[in-house]
């Protein structure tokens, strides 16, 4: 049968504007002094900011996150478990730039590890995680660069888990790869319980790990990501958080100075909370829809969403906001549970934001002759 519209009154959505939007209600024309930055939501993948976002560049310690993300993978399929004891290879304690000066035959349960690798950007956990994980540093480099091609990380190419300068095989990736990277990494919410602390200790006590990103216990909304330096890749701070129930990821990359990474990551992150709205259409607001049927044993069915439909649009846009179903005028028995009979669509203006199916929530047998004939 045909399909007709059935257009539904609009959901109207409206907050206050903030400080960085005009009084026109026009989003501030941000812009940044970092080389390159990318801003993007999480949940719907939108860009809401973006310069020079193929700029090449060395990862430095940003390549730490590919480590994490191997180690949360094989945490998640049980290949091994964070009370795993490690111990510390001769090659392990001889890794240089920042550390926490592993001794080797020393012994940590693995989730101290992950923690100083994702906390204080340890160099030498970051290998120690790596042995653990593949038997070798050079083995685990070669499942980072798999991993990387996998999720399409076309420009990007790792030395080592931790990002330490490799002079015969320089590392490299770009904003773009980094921004996958790191929306595939926040996919494990475990990794928010050590990108989230500022401040701990190890060995009894003795030894304190300081968050090396500095946002960490200053902005209540941050709780992430990962922070790098070497002299070729610059300052870089990869940031994630929740505010207004939208989470944003903001990486910045060739600041000229520690304290300006943080200030740009910041003005960034804000920019997209302060001028961007998440608008969400869930399936209670349209529902309960029923759709007639024929020659069934009963007279309708009821429907449901395949999912509910999100979008991430400029605040003074968000009011305008609105819904549209398109569904079939009438059914034929039998009706199967989750047969498809037509689509819902997040618009505005003629822009469609998103667009889910309408499916049969229950099934409906069909009704015998002498039903029908009556």
């Amino acid at each position: 049968m045909e399909f007709f519209i059935l257009k539904l009154i609009s959901k109207l959505f409206f907050v206050t504007y903030s400080l960085l939007v005009f009084s026109s209600g026009t989003a501030f024309a941000f812009n940044t002094k970092a080389p390159s930055a990318i801003l993007i939501e999480e949940k719907t993948g939108k860009v809401l900011f973006e310069k020079k976002p193929g700029r090449s560049s060395a990862p430095a310690s940003l390549a730490k996150m590919m480590t994490l993300l191997l180690a949360m993978e094989d945490l998640s399929h049980g290949k091994v478990s964070l009370t795993d004891i490690v111990t510390a290879s001769t090659k392990t304690s001889k890794t240089g730039g920042h550390q926490i000066f592993l001794k080797e035959g020393e012994e940590f349960p693995f989730e101290i590890l992950i923690k100083t690798v994702a906390m204080a950007s340890a160099n030498d956990a970051a290998v120690a995680v790596a042995e653990h994980l593949s038997g070798s540093e050079e083995k685990f480099v070669e499942r980072m660069n798999k991993r990387a091609r996998e999720l399409g990380m076309k420009s990007t190419r790792f030395a080592n888990p931790h990002g330490l300068p490799n002079r015969r095989n320089p590392a490299k990736t770009t904003t773009r790869d980094l921004t996958i990277l790191s929306l595939e990494l926040m996919k494990h919410p475990m990794i928010f319980k050590w990108t989230g602390i500022r401040l701990d200790y190890i060995r009894d006590g003795s030894f304190m790990l300081n968050n090396t990103n500095k946002l960490i216990g200053k902005v209540p909304y941050i709780d992430g990501l990962k922070t790098g330096f070497i002299n070729r890749s610059g300052f870089c701070v990869a940031l994630t958080g929740k505010k207004d129930n939208m989470r944003l990821l903001g990486i910045v990359m060739g600041a000229d100075s520690n304290d300006a990474r943080f200030k740009l990551g910041r003005e960034l992150m804000d920019y997209g909370w302060n001028n961007f709205k998440k608008v969400v259409i869930a399936p209670e607001e349209v529902l309960p829809l029923k759709i007639p049927v024929s020659a069934g044993k009963q007279d309708s069915v009821s429907i449901r969403l395949a999912k509910p439909l999100v979008c991430v649009v400029e605040r003074n846009r968000a009011k305008d906001v609105r819904h549209e179903i398109f569904s079939k005028e009438e059914i034929i028995a039998p009706v199967k549970k989750g047969q498809v009979v037509g689509e819902i669509r997040m618009v505005c203006g003629d822009e469609v934001l998103d667009k889910a199916e309408l499916l049969t929530d229950e099934a409906i047998e069909k009704s015998g002759f002498f039903s029908q004939l009556f």
